[in-house]
């Protein structure tokens, strides 16, 4: 979509100018999510400019409380130098060896030590570097911003430039001002999707799409540039049979209904409620998304009908529609545990406890909680078995209930593999059962299972269920 490609193309200027203009000290770039890939592509490729002479080091190291990741940085920085060695000695330049690894005072001056180091052991035609900082997770943007300016501000590091990337413009303001503050050594680009553009076109392609004609294929669906009717098969290969397309189909995963001018209806369905609800129109979108759902069941097509339903159960409560959205997700729920389709259901449940939670009924999200417990566990979920038991647990009154619901999440989590199980809430449950425990007098018990969620934290591969507990 061009509202997507218009962003990129700004920054594609910006960032030749940086490689042109080496009194520039940072460059700070703001994107998003969607962009930031394409604008990390964008940048990390300028150290290929004719003009450019220095090496590229891309560091995307959180910056988070716990960690502010310099020395995880500069551990990085060694990595690529060792690459960059290896590569470029086949091209027949040498670059300097680093000295041994230490310390150089607190973390940032290590960091800064090591970057000096790089700058010095590079050799002709190679000049100066070129640092890329692109933080995945930023949480405090004011100590970033004056790492940042300590940094780029440095003497000794005179040679070397910086491009900060801030990954959610909703914390870009303090480098924002750095470079700023910098006058004519800061550059400011800005890579975020116009999202008025973005539904302008996207309502283009669907009045587009409906207004294709039926023997319409490929991008001609949307009224793209493309033959109207299919070519005709080449010589010596006959097109495939009616039967072999549609056995090719359902090997894809695709059901073959969808290929039909009545599946063309059901995206377009689809797509429209989604353009509905986020352009505000909540009403539409609901009639839209119960359209797709009928379609769904008129086409014989009952799976995608409960994803069908799902997503409109969604849609009612956006509209503040909670009862008829607890109806419908009861309604999904059964139909998926039905049809074999446990972890759907499961979702189902989660999303009827949450509502009884917003109308102040934890008596009746407790077992809606249980229910989506059990149910992802048989769909093989475990990461939402585990949160679901977690939530139960929370909100169930009765003590043995309690402690049930959060004995089975970790009885789950002792089944996965260490990463898996810290990357659950499964450590959260295991807090809990310890302050139960510790709250009826079973201290013994209570130490063992808070040691349990240590090790869940840190994954470790030590994690065993609390069920004896």
């Amino acid at each position: 979509m061009e509202a997507f490609a218009v962003p990129l193309r700004a920054l594609v200027a910006e960032a030749a100018w940086f490689a042109r203009a080496k009194e520039i000290r940072l460059l700070h770039v703001v994107t998003s999510a969607d962009l930031a890939d394409g604008a990390l592509g964008i940048l990390m490729g300028q150290e290929f400019h004719a003009d450019n002479r220095s090496p590229f080091a891309r560091l995307d190291d959180p910056f988070t409380s716990e960690d502010l990741g310099w020395a995880t940085r500069a551990t990085r920085l060694r990595e690529l130098h060792a690459d960059w060695r290896k590569v470029l000695a086949d091209a027949g330049i040498t670059l300097g060896e680093l000295p041994p690894p230490r310390s150089y005072g607190d973390p940032i001056g290590t960091f800064a030590t090591q970057v000096r180091q790089i700058v010095d052991s590079l050799a002709p035609p190679l000049s100066g570097l070129v640092v890329v900082l692109a933080p995945t997770r930023l949480e405090d943007s004011f100590l970033w911003a004056e790492s940042l300016r300590s940094l780029v501000t440095a003497p000794q590091l005179a040679a070397v430039r910086w491009i900060a990337v801030t990954r959610d413009e909703a914390v870009a303001a303090p480098v924002a001002r750095l470079a700023e503050s910098l006058g004519r050594a800061g550059l400011a680009a800005r890579c975020i999707v116009d999202d008025a553009a973005v539904d302008r076109e996207m309502a283009a392609m669907l009045d587009a799409a409906a207004a294709a004609p039926p023997a319409s294929t490929g991008p001609a669906l949307f009224g793209a540039a493309w033959p109207r009717v299919p070519p005709p098969p080449r010589r010596g290969r006959p097109a495939p049979t009616e039967a072999e397309q549609k056995a090719a189909l359902i090997a894809a995963g695709v059901d073959p209904p969808l290929t039909t001018e009545e599946g063309r209806d059901l995206r377009s369905l689809v797509l429209r409620a989604a353009q509905a609800l986020k352009t505000g129109r909540g009403a539409e979108a609901v009639r839209l998304q119960r359209e797709a759902r009928d379609k769904c069941d008129a086409l014989r097509m009952p799976k995608l009908a409960v994803l069908m339903e799902l997503t409109l159960g969604a849609y009612l409560v956006y509209v503040g529609q909670r009862p008829l959205a607890a109806e419908t997700y009861q309604k999904a729920s059964a139909r998926a545990e039905s049809l074999g389709m446990p972890k759907e259901a499961a979702q189902a449940q989660i999303a009827i406890g949450a509502l009884h939670l917003v109308n102040k009924r934890p008596d009746l999200a407790a077992p809606a909680y249980a229910r989506a417990g059990e149910l992802a566990h048989r769909g093989e979920v475990p990461l939402l078995a585990i949160e679901a038991y977690r939530l139960c647990g929370v909100y169930v009154a009765e003590t043995r209930l309690k402690a049930e619901a959060w004995q089975k999440a970790l009885a789950i989590a002792g089944e996965l593999e260490p990463p898996a199980a810290k990357a659950s809430t499964a450590a959260e449950a295991a807090r809990a059962l310890a302050a139960l425990m510790r709250k009826l007098g079973m201290h013994a018990q209570a130490a063992q299972v808070e040691e349990q969620s240590v090790a869940l934290e840190s994954g470790e591969p030590d994690v065993a269920a609390a069920g004896a507990a």
